[in-house]
């Protein structure tokens, strides 16, 4: 019987405590390549949860597929990191630029089929996130490798 994701992971504070604990962070979560959440952390509900993993699958999917294309790179390339930078409405006969806030997303280590993603504010440093996000991935690529996938049940 295979462990799922969620069983091998565990609680999954210890991920992404370390990431909501920066100021300006709204919300994380960690989902699964097919867009199921496996935790959240900051702001985010379940129901919010839900929807931020399936629509980052998506996200994460049709970036990779649009970049291979563009730079004709070979299929089975992996997306690293992608962020969204979202923008405020333009006021009427205004040019100024207003960030409502960020989210990037970042593959959990290679071969592990878990992405994290975090929300957070314009004023926030990306580069901090980045760095947190990429430490917390890390360690999360690491404990899903070093967990069997597998539960034996032995007969004696």
């Amino acid at each position: 019987m295979s462990a799922t994701l969620r069983e091998r992971i565990g609680d999954p504070s210890w991920v992404l405590d370390p990431i909501t604990e920066i100021k300006g962070v709204r919300n994380a979560v960690i989902l699964s390549a097919d867009g199921m959440p496996i935790g959240s952390a900051g702001s985010a509900d379940r129901d919010t949860a839900d929807k931020i993993a399936a629509m980052a699958s998506s996200l994460q999917s049709a970036a990779r597929a649009a970049a291979i294309e563009a730079l004709d790179a070979p299929e089975d390339s992996p997306a690293s990191t992608i962020t969204v930078e979202l923008e405020a409405p333009p006021k009427k006969d205004s040019e100024e630029r207003t960030v409502l806030g960020r989210l990037t997303m970042m593959p959990a280590g290679k071969k592990t089929n878990a992405f994290i993603v975090v929300a957070y504010a314009p004023d926030t440093p990306m580069g901090i996130i980045a760095h947190a996000m990429a430490t917390q991935a890390k360690k999360l690529g690491e404990s899903l490798m070093s967990v069997s996938a597998r539960t034996e049940n032995s007969t004696s």
